[in-house]
């Protein structure tokens, strides 16, 4: 049990939490005493209907659309609830932020749809589950081959979900069991003929399970052990992807001692199979004010999560180890404070050679008035990057960096307050220097009425990065001068505690700016190429906007009017004038209008009226 106080910024227990114990659920109070509890049947529906009335100006068209479905709870027993959707429809969410990709690494976007963030804890396990990829773009609508005098008309940005069914609970004696299992009915991409004007349909993806299982158990001074499997099959198509871990936790008695670790092992592919796997093992301990931990992973070259979920990168072999004293009791002007010492060394696993070293410090700290503080510094070694090629073999020796970060916070329990952030980065041997500014304000008028704005700015010169691939194996980088604008406000106002209106639009605008070009060689360095002329500069803009009116007009039922819209322009034309790249970002534009009503129907409540 908790309470916080926001006018005195604390959080507030029912027993004692020390905090300079790691961990916090093992220190929470024992209820004891509760007997002869009937529950009632759990059981509820929320049947919904949704219309929308979209228009592209990309495609020059516009069209209505019909949407129906059903979400229904149900009380296993005390323990487990069934969640299950049935033709779920998440075209209300918030939309993405979404922004440039330089790097050789796919974008990573938190999930914001209600099925997938509430009760899912148990589906962490081990870093396996990235929920986004359910419903995500169709998986092969990247290699669809175009004949003579066609076109590609239409490619489908997602997958239709038609059911989605989630199962979690834990019994008294401590075993917690999970099953997460949704289907995706087939996605096609639309293809037109030049000469014909026939349109001819080609699959991108058939119909798809995704499955997610997952036991665990816990033990005495908050341990654990867990098992987990996550799935995805196709109808029809011999591409499967499976993927098994495990994750534990064990801690002593007097829990200042703890070894962790994950292991896991996949497989992929259709009729050759592609194996890999992943372990991590790590040791945490602390007394008193002093805490420490190290840990060891390694990701085998062939490890691939990423159908159900989400690496980065593997083919890597990370060692990482940090120390840290806090003081959490009060002194001069000093509320609490916090400095951290680490170190990673990294490794790749195929080659088994050096990837780069990296040490730093971290130093927080909260004043009495409510202020935060926060310094971080880091120096990177020289690094040997196999990933930045995009070449297998290749690796490009990126000079060292050393960066500084400072950030402050008011106080957040005044209507008015701010965050500011300030990053220095700099690799003297190339002139390369990145400055990067972030503010965000708030502002809040009574209860009713909340803004927020976010600025960012982003400044790199002399960026050396990935171009272009050319005859077959010549990898070619450039030399660049990159900038990023960013502009974001979010607004809400509560009418009364049924009723509010919320707004929140952003713009994303960066540049690419290519002053010369190079030739990667064998051992990692660069040459100049100087034949090399091919336009890759770019400019890009990315606009979001999302307005929501929301009225609950009865327990558990509401009422959602939103309008989105997400315009974009990306070309390698550089125009250095916000107004001129705001305009035009209209080019491109997909809006959508929808009103969706949803009814909540709650078993006991109808038997109720039924009886009388």
């Amino acid at each position: 049990m908790f309470r916080n106080i926001r006018r005195y910024s604390s959080n507030n227990s029912w027993n004692l939490i020390d905090r300079n114990v790691s961990g916090f659920i093992h220190q929470q109070g024992l209820l004891t005493g509760i007997k002869n509890i009937n529950p009632p049947f759990r059981l509820s529906l929320s049947p919904y209907l949704a219309t929308y009335y979209e228009q592209s100006k990309l495609n020059n068209g516009s069209n209505f659309l019909y949407k129906g479905g059903l979400d229904l709870k149900y009380g296993i027993n005390e323990s487990f609830t069934l969640d299950m959707m049935l033709i779920p429809d998440f075209g209300q969410i918030q939309s993405d932020d979404e922004k440039l990709n330089l790097s050789p690494y796919e974008l990573y976007y938190s999930e914001k749809r209600q099925f997938f963030t509430e009760g899912t804890e148990l589906f962490q396990r081990a870093n396996i589950f990235y929920s986004r990829r359910i419903g995500a773009k169709p998986k092969f609508s990247s290699g669809i081959r175009l004949s003579e005098n066609e076109t590609l008309a239409y490619n489908p940005n997602e997958t239709q979900l038609v059911n989605a069914t989630k199962i979690s609970g834990r019994t008294n004696k401590g075993w917690g069991l999970g099953v997460l299992n949704a289907m995706s009915l087939p996605s096609f991409a639309e293809i037109n003929n030049n000469l014909t004007g026939d349109i001819r349909k080609e699959p991108v993806q058939p119909f798809t399970n995704y499955n997610i299982t997952v036991i665990d158990k816990s033990l005495e001074n908050n341990s654990y052990i867990s098992l987990i499997n996550t799935n995805v099959t196709m109808a029809g198509h011999p591409f499967h992807a499976n993927v098994t871990a495990t994750e534990f936790q064990l801690r002593n008695k007097p829990k200042n001692l703890a070894l962790k670790g994950k292991a896991a092992f996949s497989t992929r592919g259709d009729s050759n199979s592609q194996n890999g796997y992943f372990a991590s093992l790590g040791m945490e301990g602390n007394k008193e004010q002093f805490h420490w931990n190290i840990n060891q992973t390694v990701y085998s070259d062939k490890y691939n999560p990423n159908d159900l979920g989400y690496l980065k990168r593997n083919n890597q072999m990370n060692t990482e180890s940090y120390i840290y004293y806090q003081i959490t009791e009060p002194f001069w002007v000093i509320r609490e404070c916090l400095g951290v010492i680490f170190w990673n060394y990294n490794r790749t696993y195929n080659p088994n050679t050096f990837f780069d070293n990296q040490v730093g410090f971290i130093y927080k700290t909260k004043f009495k008035n409510n202020y935060q503080f926060e310094f971080k510094t880091f120096l990177n070694s020289n690094q040997y990057d196999y990933y930045e090629p995009r070449f297998k073999g290749m690796f490009y020796k990126n000079p060292s960096e050393f960066i500084v970060d400072f950030e402050l916070k008011t106080d957040d329990r005044k209507p008015l307050n701010l965050e500011i952030d300030y990053t220095f980065s700099s690799q003297p041997e190339i002139n390369s220097i990145e400055k990067e500014f972030d503010l965000t304000t708030q502002l809040r008028l009574g209860k009713k009425f909340n803004f927020e704005y976010n600025f960012g700015l982003d400044n790199s010169i002399n960026n050396r990065g990935f171009t272009d691939i050319v005859n077959g194996n010549n990898v070619i980088f450039a030399q660049r001068d990159i900038s990023t604008i960013i502009n974001g406000f979010e607004s809400s106002y509560t009418f009364n505690n049924t009723t509010n209106f919320r707004i929140r639009a952003r713009h994303y605008w960066s540049t690419v700016e290519n002053n010369g070009y190079f030739t990667l060689l064998n051992n990692g360095l660069l040459i100049d190429n100087s034949d090399y002329n091919l336009n890759k500069n770019q400019n890009y803009n990315a606009l979001t906007l999302d307005m929501i009116f929301r009225w609950v007009f009865a327990p558990g039922s509401e009422m959602n009017f939103v309008w989105k819209t997400f315009a974009y322009s990306n070309d390698n034309q550089l125009i250095l004038n916000y107004l001129q790249n705001l305009s035009n970002s209209w080019s491109n534009q997909n809006s959508s209008l929808s009103l969706k009503l949803l009814y909540y129907i709650d078993y006991n409540s109808l038997v109720k009226v039924f009886k009388k």
